[in-house]
């Protein structure tokens, strides 16, 4: 009896250390999750800029992957028009789909070359919880959401927010500036800004 009682006592010592131990570990993932998706912000900010096209960044709520995009040289042609791929990819994104289609217009969108143009996986455990830019009515949590870049430096306001989606664990929200480019980190899944709605 008193041999189980050690033994008890053991497994529970040896929980206390291995829970925190295990959520500073998710913490980890999700601040090193967060730092890549803010890389991918001020490359598509910058390169916009210097290449004077419009690029965008592809947020993948239900893969957990992102990718940054480039407005393509090429015509479009009857199946690839960026109107059609617009319908099919924006998912709870109407409220800006003609204004996007003003400034874009018939262009398609195709890879940057480097790696940040194929898909890249948030770190294992962490997900996109939702995505939301001005003027957006509400936020998107499934779908695929995208984050203009204009050659003039400017974006849209928005907030994109990872997180442990399997568990009621951590959440981070990136707030990207839109005149700046500039993003900040915040605790929590953020609210949208009021007057936005």
């Amino acid at each position: 009896m008193i041999e189980m009682l050690i033994v008890l006592a053991l497994v529970a010592v040896a929980m206390a250390i291995v829970v925190p131990s295990m959520s500073s570990l998710t913490g980890a993932n999700l601040r090193s999750a967060s730092r890549e998706v803010n890389g991918a912000i001020n490359e598509s900010f910058s390169a916009a800029s210097l290449s004077g096209k419009i690029h965008r960044l592809a947020v993948d709520l239900d893969k957990a992957q992102f990718r940054i995009e480039i407005q393509s040289s090429a015509a479009p042609s009857k199946e690839t028009t960026n109107t059609r791929k617009f319908d099919e990819k924006h998912e709870g994104q109407d409220e800006i789909a003609d204004q996007v289609r003003q400034v874009v217009g018939d262009r398609v969108f195709e890879p940057i070359s480097d790696d940040l143009g194929t898909w890249t996986k948030l770190t294992s455990g962490i997900d996109f919880i939702s995505f939301w830019m001005e003027p957006m009515r509400q936020k998107m949590t499934k779908g695929i959401g995208y984050l203009y870049f204009y050659p003039d430096g400017y974006t849209h306001l928005a907030l994109i927010a990872l997180g442990e989606k399997r568990s009621s664990g951590n959440t981070l929200t990136l707030r990207v500036q839109s005149l700046t480019g500039e993003v900040s980190v915040e605790e929590g899944d953020s609210d949208i800004p009021t007057g936005s709605k």
